[in-house]
């Protein structure tokens, strides 16, 4: 009897660590998004018109990754590749905490014999010196500047430092800005910003239940597990797909970690493999809880309780809160995209129902809030 067969492990936390031909492979729902990203390289490269842009969506949409396929397609193309400079700044880009942090890791970033230069500018306190630097570098190039969770990145080089990158790419006339967020920073949405309407804002959307199958099925023919692709043709897979879908939603990251170790076996019980997800999630969740004020914990979890969108009022009612604590609670919860307001058909259009922006987020607080039902 063979061995089941197991697909190979995604870096679902960092998939710039995959070759560009995997990453491809087992990419489903954003091929037209990638290829607008991919379009704009090339089109900015030519013509050196420039459409900056930003990809929001939650934690495990997705945004690396399309920046990463993106890029590694625009690049594989010689002519382009010549013409163009790339500088990635990672999120987990630590030692940035200002604006010459900043520079002087995209000079690193573009090579380690810049290091050197870059390091004396820096302790030297000289930005036009950096700056200077960075563009001779470049030189006659499109110099992509890549920065991942641009909306941390804002707070830690503070509104002095947006403006001075702003007035960089407009004075240097040659960088394409490709970003991403999780939420938009007074930076990229006040009014009173310089990079406010200078981004175009791409939302990007969960995949649905036919997607998450394609993905799975994209892994299982990476494995060579001809059993588990044929299964997911099946009823029986996609009425299990559907199930785990209505509790987790379309979070690509999630549904890669479900792919490391798909089987008919296990993906056939959608209870133990959402079980395990969130599991397997769990630390991050509960990170990002732990920096939210009590109030706003209080509100979540009375909004994961209850059967569905709900107004601020019954929001109130479910969290033990005042209907004014709620409201303003609520408001900055928003802001910061942990919850979105919005109109439900057929329903009275004067009010607002609020529900989670990351749906497994809601699945998470409603597993831990429940263990012995899990």
């Amino acid at each position: 009897m063979s061995r089941p067969v197991q697909a190979p492990l995604h870096p679902v936390h960092n998939p710039r660590t995959a070759p560009l031909p995997h990453l491809e492979q087992v990419t489903a729902g954003h091929g037209a998004l990638i290829s607008r990203v991919r379009s704009r390289i090339e089109t900015a490269s030519r013509s050196g018109t420039r459409a900056h842009t930003l990809l929001r969506g939650p934690w495990g949409s997705g945004k690396t990754h399309i920046l990463a396929v993106a890029t590694g397609q625009a690049l594989g193309n010689e002519q382009v590749a010549s013409r163009v400079a790339l500088a990635w700044i990672s999120d987990d880009a630590l030692p940035i905490s200002s604006y010459p942090d900043l520079l002087h890791e995209a000079i690193t970033t573009l090579g380690p014999e810049n290091a050197g230069e870059a390091r004396a500018a820096r302790l030297a306190a000289s930005v036009s010196d950096l700056e200077d630097l960075l563009a001779a570098i470049v030189g006659r190039r499109l110099l992509v500047l890549v920065a991942e969770h641009i909306d941390v990145l804002f707070e830690r080089i503070g509104g002095a430092g947006a403006r001075a990158l702003r007035g960089f790419v407009e004075t240097h006339g040659r960088t394409l800005v490709l970003a991403s967020a999780t939420r938009l920073v007074p930076a990229l949405s006040s009014r009173a910003e310089p990079w406010y309407g200078n981004l175009d804002i791409d939302t990007i959307p969960p995949l649905d239940p036919a997607e998450a199958t394609s993905l799975l099925r994209h892994r299982a023919a990476l494995a060579g597990d001809q059993p588990l692709g044929a299964w997911l043709g099946t009823e029986q897979a996609a009425t299990a797909v559907r199930a785990v879908h209505r509790a987790i939603g379309g979070s690509p990251r999630a549904w890669q970690i479900i792919g490391d170790t798909a089987r008919p076996s296990t993906l056939g019980q959608p209870a133990a493999t959402i079980s395990k997800l969130l599991d397997t999630c769990s630390p991050h969740y509960q990170h990002e809880l732990l920096g939210l004020a009590n109030t706003e914990r209080q509100l979540l979890l009375g909004l994961a309780r209850a059967p569905g969108p709900v107004t601020v009022g019954e929001l109130a009612d479910n969290a033990g809160l005042t209907a004014n604590t709620a409201a303003v609670t609520l408001r900055r919860l928003a802001e910061s995209s942990w919850v979105r307001g919005g109109k439900l058909p057929g329903e009275d259009q004067r009010r607002t129902y609020y529900q989670f922006t990351d749906p497994m987020l809601a699945a998470y607080l409603l597993w831990r809030d429940t263990p012995g039902k899990r």
